[in-house]
Order: structure tokens, then C-alpha cells, then sequence
């Protein structure tokens, strides 16, 4: 087996959200950051034999850079790596998988579907950006019932300076969907974001079998003005 580089893509970002990562038999892979704040979902182009966790994916993902055409074997306890050549095999131990926190626990869904708002990679790339140069903290979507912007924002400093990003109009009632800056880790692309006000958000990639969801923060409501 090799993975794909859109596969090795999304290594990359889950390793970003945790390092240690519970891989189910199959082609869906997920991961939870520590503070169960973030899950991510993806379907792979592979399909993995067995069920087998990794205690440092981003040391794992080093390892296979090494020679991008090796070729891996996986089992429960190691994952044997030969180089392109076949002059040279590497075994990288696995961990024991009750040691890392499996996501496949249960399967995720929204508990109400407050608002569904079109996300180009341009608008989240706008925000990442803005809320670099004026170091905010917070992301937030927000109507006014009228119209939807993608704020960067202090949420907890009124005097702070923040930016405001026009993304089209909406017929929904007034919301406010606040996350946490840090948290907008994905891939890059456009996406679909699915808010519920009861404290997650649900975005799905326009084009690829990827979904993050997020906790959103305490700031987030559905009021008659925002």
C-alpha cells in the first residue's frame, strides 16, 4: 500500500489537531483534539486492513517523507516500511489502542440546524489572515436578518480592533456564531458551515469527503439584534 498525497494531505492536518490518532479498518479515518473542542472526518483513498492506533503521527508522517514511493504493510502492532528500491525496511512500532481516544465512539450530528452559510476558501483565508495581523481571537458568522458577514473580533474587548467581511444575504433570523481563531484549522477549499446554536458547528468541504466539527464559544446566540 501507498498513500496518496491527498491522503498524506490530510494526515498532515489531523497530525496538526493531534498527534496521537486511533485508526479504524476501513478508508474513514477521524481524530478529537485533547480538549474535545475539535473532531475532523475524512474518507480516504485507501482502505486500511486493521484497526491500529499511533502514539506520534507527525513523527510517522517524517518517517514515510523519507522515501515517498515506499511502500507500507500494517498490523495491529507495526507498520513495516520499504523503500522504492526494496534495499531498505523500516518497522515503526505502534502503540496499544487503548491508549489513545478512539472518535469512533459514536457518530456525530447536530443536535438543531440553526443556519447553513457558503464559506469560499477566499472568506476563511480573509479571516485567517486578518485575525493574524490584528491578533484576534475569535471568528465569528453573524446576521442581522438581512445580511451575513464573517467578523475577526475580541469578543471580550469592545475596544479591540476587528474586521468585517461581507458575505451575502441571508432570510435567517439574527445569529451569532462565534469560534474560537485557533480552532480554523482545515483544509484548504471552500466550505459549507451548519450551525447549531446549542454549541457546534459543522463544516463540510465543498469537493472532498472532509467535515471538521467545532465547539463554538459562549458568546454564540440567536437574538433579534447582534
Amino acid at each position: 500500500m501507498q498513500f496518496s498525497e491527498t491522503t498524506l494531505t490530510v494526515l498532515k492536518n489531523f497530525a496538526s489537531l493531534n498527534p496521537q490518532v486511533y485508526f479504524k479498518k476501513g478508508n474513514v479515518i477521524r481524530t478529537v483534539n485533547e480538549a474535545k473542542t475539535i473532531m475532523a472526518e475524512a474518507t480516504i483513498d485507501e482502505s486500511l486492513p486493521v484497526d491500529f492506533a499511533l502514539y506520534d503521527l507527525t513523527n510517522f508522517l517524517a518517517v514515510l517523507s523519507l522515501d515517498d514511493q515506499s511502500t507500507i504493510t500494517i498490523d495491529p502492532n507495526e507498520v513495516q516500511i520499504v523503500s522504492q528500491d526494496q534495499k531498505t525496511t523500516m518497522i515503526y512500532r505502534c502503540c496499544e489502542i487503548g491508549l489513545i481516544k478512539n472518535p469512533f465512539e459514536k457518530n456525530l450530528s447536530l443536535p438543531t440546524v440553526d443556519c447553513t452559510v457558503n464559506l469560499s476558501e477566499k472568506d476563511i483565508l480573509w479571516a485567517l489572515k486578518a485575525g493574524s495581523v490584528l491578533q484576534s481571537p475569535q471568528i465569528a458568522v453573524v446576521s442581522d436578518g438581512a445580511n451575513l458577514t464573517l467578523e475577526v473580533l475580541d469578543a471580550n474587548n469592545n475596544l479591540a480592533s476587528h474586521a468585517v467581511r461581507q458575505l451575502g444575504t441571508t432570510t435567517s433570523a439574527a445569529f451569532k456564531a462565534l469560534f474560537k481563531i485557533e480552532y480554523w484549522k482545515m483544509i484548504p477549499g471552500d466550505y459549507v458551515l451548519t450551525v447549531s446554536l446549542k454549541g457546534v458547528g459543522n463544516f463540510q468541504h465543498a469537493t472532498k469527503k472532509l467535515q471538521y466539527w467545532m465547539s463554538l464559544e459562549s458568546g454564540s446566540k440567536r437574538a433579534k439584534t447582534v
